[in-house]
């Protein structure tokens, strides 16, 4: 049995597509291989690789020729192009001649390496870049690409690029040349790591759990677990190295929302928390580079480019803070929902219209329910939502409290937007569940009045997700439940149908809730 090696070394592969993408590439050779043995993976920003185990070549080739039925003429160009004398010599399969040959050494290695060349011309990635010139499609510029069979060089070509048998090592080290014998792996391995890439995703990882526990461990402190930033972070670097940062003092009276997304999304830092769970005054740094001054430089600009930023979210706060939040309704104006639609003020109006009726039905008081719903929209207007947009509804919530809103009102703000999808959380109270659907509804059938619905491709609006959403919120209230009527809002029959549709996918082991949700619609 032997192995295979193929690797491809490209410009940087944006780090949420490297599993995800090597996934789909060893699916895509298997498929066309149609290889059964093992196949290992190993991926890092620059380097896309896979090996074969225990691969056998295939020494016999089937030649798929005319249909029985076909003319003669088309059957006996066949056997000519083949040097076939006897029609004996072919086989028939679904009422198809099917010519099997033998294939020599070399035809067997000509065929695999066309095969695999095929392979990877198929690779599929979300977004792709286009040579024009050689009508050739991959996520980022192709520098390499090497194809070993145990110790043999493959010949691969995609468009204009050929294999060979040389990778690189780290951009910090000038990305030198590496020449590869063979298709051992652990040979392939160390060889990348000495030259700075550890190519593997699972040890790159560890790497970088094992150096913070260092950090981290004397200070009794925590690593704020997030699997996906965690995932994200290992993508971007090929030899993490891992810092420790601080946060200023005077920036931890934020909302611990604002630090976070500064934090994470923004600047991609892993947050740390004492033994209370509560947010620490320092953040994880991964770098991809070696500095001669243990880390100090990167540190130190770190730290001023957090710091910029913060003080920002300071400086935006107090600004927004001069305006009583339910002042801030007007600007709404300014905002455009849809062109064929209206503002988010008048949709707002549509939301505090439906949110009345909802508490009205089920028999609450809709003083919370209105009162959350006129000033739900807000934030958009404010200076932090323009810079932190993710926050819309969390900062909502804290103006609607600095603003002497009572705290349902503030939670019904600040929840009004779940769920966001499937695995996220539904609103935490009642009213706050009555101003998302309310919300949701809204959209839904504004959208659907002006023609624009969800297609089996597209679902740019999200409306899957509100109409799930919607669903989801109901069934676990018995007060909605028990008492909403969806129909009597003046929905529409096809937002009622389309809301039913994803009740029957979302609900198909509760059949009993489904059909509660059925008299809830109608």
């Amino acid at each position: 049995m032997s192995k295979i090696l193929l690797e491809i070394f490209s410009e940087e592969i944006p780090a949420v597509m490297q599993l995800e993408g090597l996934e789909k590439f060893i699916s895509t050779i298997c498929t066309t291989l149609d290889i059964t043995t093992q196949i290992d993976g190993l991926v890092s920003p620059r380097h896309l690789c896979i090996i074969i185990n225990d691969y056998k070549l295939n020494d016999k080739i089937s030649i798929k020729g005319p249909k029985i039925m076909a003319p003669q003429e088309a059957i006996k160009g066949f056997m000519n192009k083949y040097n076939i004398n006897n029609i004996n010599e072919l086989k028939e399969a679904n009422g198809v001649l099917i010519l099997e040959r033998l294939l020599s050494q070399k035809e067997c290695i000509d065929e695999l390496s066309k095969n695999i060349s095929t392979a990877i011309g198929k690779m599929i990635w979300p977004k792709s870049m286009l040579w024009n010139q050689h009508n050739i499609k991959w996520i980022r510029p192709i520098h390499a690409i090497t194809c070993i069979l145990d110790e043999k060089v493959l010949d691969i070509k995609l468009g204009h690029i050929k294999s060979g048998n040389v990778t690189y090592g780290h951009r910090s080290q000038g990305s030198p040349k590496i020449q590869i014998k063979s298709s051992d792996p652990i040979e392939y391995r160390d060889l990348l790591k000495q030259n700075g890439v550890i190519i593997s995703h699972k040890e790159r990882k560890q790497s970088i759990l094992d150096q913070i526990d260092l950090i981290i461990k004397p200070m009794s402190l925590m690593l704020l677990d997030d699997k996906s930033l965690l995932d994200e972070i290992v993508g971007l670097v090929e030899n993490p190295l891992v810092f420790l940062g601080r946060i200023n003092s005077s920036f931890m009276s934020l909302p611990t929302e604002v630090l976070v997304t500064s934090l994470k999304n923004h600047q991609k830092y892993l947050l740390l928390q004492d033994k209370n769970m509560n947010l620490a005054p320092y953040f994880i740094i991964v770098s991809d580079i070696s500095p001669d001054d243990g880390g100090v430089t990167i540190i130190n600009g770190n730290e001023k480019v957090l710091m910029a930023r913060l003080s920002d979210a300071q400086h935006f706060i107090k600004t927004d803070s001069k305006t009583q939040f339910m002042n801030f309704s007007e600007k709404l104006h300014k905002i455009q929902f849809h062109k064929d639609i209206g503002s988010v003020y008048e949709k707002v109006i549509r939301i505090k219209d439906l949110a009345n009726k909802i508490c009205n039905q089920i028999k609450i008081d809709s003083k919370a329910a209105e009162q959350a719903s006129r000033i739900c929209k807000n934030d958009l207007v404010t200076q932090m939502v323009g810079e932190f947009p993710e926050l819309q509804g969390v900062i909502g919530y804290y103006y609607a409290i600095q603003s002497g809103y009572n705290e349902d009102i503030a939670i019904a703000i600040r929840d009004h937007y779940k769920p966001c999808g499937p695995n996220d959380s539904l609103p935490e109270t009642l009213v706050g569940c009555i101003v998302a659907i309310s919300d949701k509804l809204d959209t839904l059938q504004s959208l659907f009045n002006i023609g624009i619905k969800p297609t089996s491709t597209k679902d740019p609006y999200a409306l899957r997700r509100a109409a799930i959403g919607i669903v989801r919120m109901i069934s676990t209230h018995n007060e909605l439940m028990n008492n909403l009527n969806i129909s009597a809002l003046g929905t529409t029959k096809d937002v009622m149908e389309f809301i039913l549709d994803r009740a029957k996918q979302l609900l198909k082991e509760s059949p009993e809730k489904y059909n509660t949700i059925v008299k809830v619609c109608m």
